[in-house]
């Protein structure tokens, strides 16, 4: 017999969270808007291993063992908006040069996504996918994390045979993550309801290396390298609109 499925309603997903939230309204040319969320998602797996392929709930006889961190959980999540434009200034050839600069800026940070460290044995010979290591150690992460070593192999082990790892379901985190955008942009008045504007827009603009996911097979040579990028690098580009 292949696998046989059953299908209940087991799972559960507890989130809680605070938002802040604050604007400042266009003032002297200056506006902000700046959002901030504190999170916490906790419950048992409802990802897409559902999928009557024998790869649900690690243990079927024990749906609390897949209890964890939420795979969207993220601790905190930020983000800040900048705009100003430069007044109207009265003199003719200042205004020219210095009038109706517009620029807008937006960061945004968030702490790292949640991962699964899977043993990638079938350790407990059951057939079933996304078996966890055992938990050696709390100190997951080594005192100066780097590309090829984002975990500290040392915290986990391979369980005995026969049995499942006693390592909780995403109980690591990935890298953080931060990045600016910043578009700068010049109207010029053309004549009567025409208008040109010179854009130049850049995106990561301290062109910041936000590290990837790293690999989290604990079977595999690549446990815990880093081998992508999130994000862009930065990007610089040009445009002209010409309204009439």
């Amino acid at each position: 017999l292949g696998g046989l499925d059953l299908h209940t309603d087991v799972g559960y997903q507890n989130y809680r969270g605070l938002k802040l939230s604050a604007q400042r309204r266009a003032v002297n040319g200056v506006s902000l808007s700046g959002n901030y969320t504190l999170g916490r998602c906790f419950g048992i797996a409802t990802t897409s291993r559902f999928t009557q392929t024998s790869g649900g709930l690690v243990d079927p006889n024990n749906p609390a063992y897949d209890e964890g961190y939420c795979d969207q959980d993220r601790r905190h999540l930020a983000t800040l908006t900048v705009g100003y434009e430069t007044p109207d200034l009265a003199n003719t050839a200042l205004r020219a040069v210095a009038s109706h600069w517009r620029l807008s800026g937006i960061l945004t940070a968030q702490s790292g996504s949640r991962l699964n460290i899977l043993s990638g044995i079938d350790n407990a010979f059951t057939g079933i996918g996304n078996q966890r290591p055992d938990q050696v150690s709390d100190d997951f992460y080594p005192e100066e994390r780097t590309l090829t070593s984002y975990f500290n192999r040392a915290a986990f082990a391979q369980p005995a045979p026969g049995t499942l790892g006693t390592l909780p379901r995403n109980a690591v985190v990935g890298p953080d993550y931060w990045n600016v955008n910043l578009a700068i942009s010049k109207l010029l008045n053309v004549t009567g309801t025409q208008r040109l504007e010179l854009r130049v827009e850049t995106f990561n603009l301290f062109n910041r290396f936000n590290w990837g996911n790293p690999a989290t097979n604990f079977n595999a040579g690549t446990f815990g390298r880093i081998t992508t990028q999130a994000g862009e690098p930065r990007i610089i580009q040009f445009g002209i609109k010409y309204d009439f």
